[in-house]
């Protein structure tokens, strides 16, 4: 009740008849900085759309939030059963095709510190050796695959997307199971993908 309260009083909130309490306008300008990400989602979205249309399978777009890669933007597949991450999900930047992505971008010190303080669980299906050869992929490509590093039954391929030469903004990541990434299409997924970021 107190911190309800003390949300009414900023005018973050408002009772209510029957003793609930709503969202107020005093909440707006707490949304003006998250603008930045909706003008990326409204950007990105047509382009993710397209993505999911030609590969039917589920695209994402996660940002790094500290040394975590954050899903924060998805587009569904049109088949009956894929894999699909919720939004607001977050993971160690040392798993997958999207932390690989986030992780290309910064200086090797900084990668070898976040690799030496993933959590025990990264390391159960990979070792930092992967984490890092996939770091060179993208730095070689702009793209890299990861076969199950999260979960041995999910394989993605990533891309990041550039503001400006050299700053990641986003990742746009392809997310299906490991019969979606077979060695025939690698090729068409990785096309694909480059040309949506």
């Amino acid at each position: 009740y107190r911190i309800l309260q003390t949300f009414a009083a900023f005018d973050w909130l408002r009772p209510a008849p029957g003793g609930r309490f709503e969202f107020s306008l005093g909440l707006l300008p707490l949304l003006k900085p998250l603008s930045n990400y909706q003008r990326m989602f409204d950007h990105l979205s047509e382009p993710l759309r397209e993505l999911v249309e030609q590969t039917k399978l589920t695209a994402k777009i996660s940002i790094k939030q500290g040394d975590h890669a954050v899903t924060v933007f998805r587009v569904e597949s049109p088949q009956i059963v894929a894999p699909s991450p919720k939004v607001g999900s977050a993971f160690p930047l040392a798993f997958g095709s999207s932390g690989s992505c986030l992780l290309s971008g910064m200086e090797d010190a900084e990668i070898a510190r976040i690799v030496e303080e993933s959590p025990r669980e990264a390391w159960q299906t990979q070792t930092p050796g992967d984490v890092w050869r996939r770091v060179g992929e993208v730095r070689a490509e702009k793209v890299c695959f990861d076969t199950g590093s999260y979960h041995p039954k999910i394989h993605t391929v990533s891309a990041p997307v550039f503001r400006g030469k050299d700053d990641i903004l986003a990742v746009i990541s392809l997310i299906g199971w490991p019969e979606d990434f077979g060695d025939a299409d690698r090729p068409r997924l990785k096309k694909a993908i480059l040309k949506a970021a």
